[in-house]
């Protein structure tokens, strides 16, 4: 009988604590052929949702392994359907197969941290419900792992599986040889690859960083810097699983808004681990990286209406002094003055409404600001007036006078005789938007 654990804290997890002294004392079992070294116990931790039927058939190819020792741990978030019957009934053919139902509905990576918490083995890989892990690429991370103490964490290729068609595509994370890296070259690991998945790691490094209560696992980079602290990684180059592509799934996108701006966290946090002594200000490919994502994002959340946050983005960007990230900073700094100034032309068209017509100078910052308004706001009549005869044309009393600076309102409320109500300068705007 499959028992069914009621729990998601690590702190809550007694009975994987008693596997940890089964998995010792066993530790030879289903060892195979593989080496001397091939001796330790991987936990294989799937997080599932409602998909009973592909979580049994990944658990049937698991169950089909010939030289892992390993067990396989269930995080079920509370599932409405008959995972929990699949688990029991797949009990006859994994004899190590352990069930965690989440008392309580989780994020994804709560969900998958909560099923690596309850993971018995020396070292721990998750994976997907529907995806299938290879078992010779397993094996010789597992090998390698055994052999050499000091690496936290490996990575090896993966491989896209189209479920409409079985067919197998071509590599996705690709590794052309082994390749190791420490502490001292997290600059280089960032500049060399853009994401990094499906690692397995030492279940005792892990524990290390996991939050105890939360249980939230960091993302990709910053998981990166969190084995780097404890050791080196490696990549190799063998498959590890095959990630499952649905019928009409679309990968994930490296521009999609959401996913960046979770990128742009997870970078942080990665730059932050990265040890003085090997953390140089300007540095090639990590700088333009780095630059370009902020850039991104201060986009994004420009179009979002978010400019405190842009802006954020924007001085991020340009605190690494690079070229030419340097100039493309400086080019959306003056694209985002120049939106933020429309739109405090437009809250301000809003406060003296109604504003039938907006007359601009005729040259500088004003006649470009005049181009955009009229886009912006084709039912407004807009003109383009000299210096001189902004001073001196008696407007209507609801159009609004933007000049350039204040000099020239100062010439007008004086042949005015008077202030004039609509009459801004655009220097004065553009010290009010520098405060955003």
């Amino acid at each position: 009988m499959c028992q069914l654990y009621l729990c998601y804290r690590y702190n809550d997890a007694p009975v994987a604590q008693q596997r940890r002294s089964y998995a010792r004392s066993d530790r030879t079992a289903g060892a195979g052929t593989l080496g001397e070294y091939h001796v330790s116990l991987v936990s294989i931790c799937i997080s599932t949702r409602n998909r009973a039927a592909k979580l049994e058939r990944h658990l049937r190819h698991i169950a089909g392994f010939q030289e892992l020792n390993y067990e396989v741990v269930v995080s079920d978030n509370q599932s409405e359907d008959d995972t929990s019957a699949v688990v029991k009934r797949m009990r006859a053919v994994l004899p190590r197969l352990h069930y965690v139902r989440q008392p309580k509905p989780l994020g994804s990576w709560e969900s998958i941290s909560a099923g690596c918490a309850n993971a018995a083995g020396d070292y721990v890989i998750w994976i997907a419900d529907d995806d299938f892990l290879i078992e010779e690429g397993v094996l010789y991370a597992q090998q390698v792992m055994d052999r050499e103490p000091d690496i936290s964490a490996v990575f090896a290729q993966w491989r896209d599986y189209f479920e409409d068609t079985g067919e197998i595509g071509n590599i996705t994370q690709f590794f052309p040889e082994e390749k190791s890296y420490s502490q001292a070259d997290m600059v280089k690991l960032y500049s060399d690859y853009w994401i990094l998945e499906l690692p397995i790691f030492r279940r005792s490094v892990a524990m290390k960083w996991m939050t105890p209560l939360a249980l939230q696992m960091p993302l990709d980079f910053h998981a990166i810097s969190c084995f780097l602290r404890h050791g080196r990684i490696q990549m190799i180059p063998k498959t590890i699983a095959h990630v499952t592509r649905h019928p009409g799934q679309q990968s994930r996108l490296i521009y999609e808004k959401d996913y960046m701006f979770s990128h742009i966290s997870d970078l942080e946090l990665y730059i932050q681990g990265i040890p003085a002594y090997a953390r140089p200000r300007n540095d090639g490919m990590l700088a333009q990286k780095v630059v370009s994502h902020y850039l991104w994002c201060a986009l994004r959340a420009r179009e979002d209406g978010k400019f405190f946050l842009a802006r954020q983005y924007l001085l991020k960007a340009m605190s690494y002094g690079q070229d030419p990230g340097r100039e493309e900073a400086a080019a959306f700094q003056r694209d985002h003055m120049m939106s933020l100034i429309l739109e405090y032309l437009d809250q301000l068209a809003q406060v003296a409404h109604p504003v039938p017509e907006m007359v601009f100078e005729d040259q500088g910052l004003a006649c470009t600001l005049a181009e955009s308004y009229m886009a912006r706001h084709p039912d407004v009549s807009v003109r383009l007036v000299p210096r001189d005869d902004l001073v001196t044309e008696p407007f209507p009393a609801d159009t609004m006078i933007m000049v350039n600076d204040t000099a020239t309102t100062a010439a007008r409320r004086e042949h005015q005789g008077g202030p004039t109500r609509k009459l801004r300068a655009i220097s004065d705007i553009v010290e009010v938007c520098r405060l955003i």
